[in-house]
């Protein structure tokens, strides 16, 4: 144990934890939507939509029954209410005879379908576009109704008896987040074990280890630090991506069911949207932690720090190209006959044996190499 700990310490370099400190807040602000959050694969990609389908599950619940329609309908004239009467403030739609959210939809749409508009249709089409986008209470409730037109098309089009509140964009989210998350998981890893590789490699104790039975076992106990390590920092990191989508105020979405707004059900549509979201990361975890094994042999083999950079590049970019089309669609394909039960589960399984294979043969190697 003793041991263990000894490594764990020389693994944990404070100079390496900054750099991955400083590497997550910059991946955070480039690559991972919680960050965009609320835009991005959405109803109408605006800053409303999310805020809004929160409201109404807090409001209602996470599916609404046919027989309580109405009570969407009575949001909805309230906000039509208080749209007409901001429409009714400005004189520009005043002498457009545009009087109701109704009216101001329908002349959208007929500009919109115009291959060339008059100087006086020009301007009524500026400043609907104001509304729409720049007055920051119209652009609000204009983006709110939209969802509810949203909602309103999906109940036309369903069976069912009740119609889920759950919006599409969060299932994107995830799935975008998660791809991500493992990409930089696969990063921060090889960050955090490269430096303490090669370093023992470049102070030549390597030979020593191995000239005895005992000091064979260091490479055993070597890599369970690292693994445990790896493992600690992307438990922090998933740690801080749901204290991340907590503040974002999406954390109500964790008791819907797995069916979106549109109808659509995944074959894990019984279970708790917090519980997939679990899943999806526990998935992503296990399998960027088995690609250890490969960072771990990339850091034995490289003779210096450029050629451990040089093998690394190229091998955590096939890791991730591999990791990015097996969680492309976790779970979210609706079973057919086509479709093969449980196929990300038998990829992630396929992959942890390879590399357990690939760990085996380089730990036999380094107990009974001839020197």
């Amino acid at each position: 144990m003793k041991i263990l700990i000894k490594e764990c310490k020389k693994i944990m370099d404070i100079r390496v934890l900054l750099v991955i400190a400083v590497f997550t807040v910059l991946f955070y602000h480039l690559f991972l939507e919680v960050t965009i959050y609320p835009a991005g694969g959405q109803t109408t990609d605006s800053p409303y939509d999310m805020p809004f389908y929160a409201e109404l599950i807090e409001s209602w619940g996470t599916s609404m029954p046919r027989e309580d329609w109405s009570k969407l309908d009575e949001k909805r004239k309230e906000l039509e209410e208080a749209y007409t009467r901001i429409i009714a403030a400005d004189q520009v739609l005043a002498d457009a005879k545009i009087t109701n959210y109704q009216e101001f939809s329908k002349t959208q749409e007929t500009f919109f379908d115009k291959d060339t508009l008059t100087d006086e249709e020009k301007k009524i089409d500026q400043e609907l576009s104001r509304l729409v986008f720049e007055d920051s209470k119209g652009s609000k409730l204009f983006f709110e109704l939209q969802v509810l037109d949203r909602l309103d098309e999906y109940k036309n089009l369903q069976n069912g008896d009740s119609i889920s509140l759950m919006p599409g964009g969060i299932f994107y989210i995830v799935e975008k987040d998660m791809r991500m998350m493992g990409i930089l998981l696969l990063i921060c890893f090889a960050i955090l074990a490269l430096p303490y590789l090669i370093r023992e490699r470049l102070c030549h104790v390597l030979p020593l280890y191995a000239t005895t039975a005992t000091g064979r076992k260091l490479f055993d106990r070597q890599f369970q630090a690292l693994v445990a390590c790896c493992g600690f920092v992307g438990i922090v990191q998933f740690g801080i991506y749901v204290l991340v989508y907590v503040i974002k105020g999406l954390a109500v979405f964790w008791k819907g069911d797995c069916i979106d707004d549109t109808g659509l059900q995944l074959w894990c549509k019984n279970l708790p949207f917090g519980f997939y979201m679990l899943l999806y990361m526990l998935l992503v975890f296990v399998f960027v932690l088995a690609a250890v094994v490969l960072i771990y042999l990339i850091g034995r083999t490289a003779g210096n720090y450029i050629a451990g950079i040089a093998f690394a590049i190229p091998a955590c970019a096939g890791i991730g190209f591999l990791l990015i089309h097996i969680f492309v669609y976790l779970f979210q394909k609706p079973m057919d006959e086509n479709s093969l039960p449980y196929s990300e589960e038998l990829w992630i399984l396929g992959w942890i044996l390879a590399c357990a294979c690939v760990l085996w043969w380089k730990m036999h190697r380094d107990h009974y190499r001839d020197l």
